[in-house]
C-alpha cells in the first residue's frame, strides 16, 4: 500500500500507534485494516464508503476488542 494513500484516523494523526486504520486497496475499495506487526497490515473488514471505513476504524481504536 503506498504511504500517500493511507487515511489517518484521529489516533494516528496524534502520533500513537493504532491497531486499525481506514485505507483503500489497489482497486479503490475501502477497508478497515488491522495491524499485524511493525510493518504488516491485513484487511479486516470491507466498507462501502470512505466515511464508514473512517468511522469504523476510529470506533475500533477507541473501543478495543479481542480480534485474532
Amino acid at each position: 500500500m503506498p504511504e500517500d494513500m493511507q487515511v489517518q484516523t484521529a489516533s494516528t494523526a496524534a502520533g500513537t500507534q493504532s491497531l486499525f486504520r481506514a485505507d483503500v486497496d489497489q482497486s479503490g475499495h475501502w477497508y478497515v485494516w488491522r495491524r499485524l506487526g511493525a510493518n504488516g497490515w491485513a484487511t479486516f473488514r470491507h466498507c462501502e464508503t470512505r466515511e464508514r471505513a473512517l468511522e469504523l476504524a476510529k470506533h475500533l481504536n477507541t473501543h478495543p476488542i479481542n480480534v485474532m
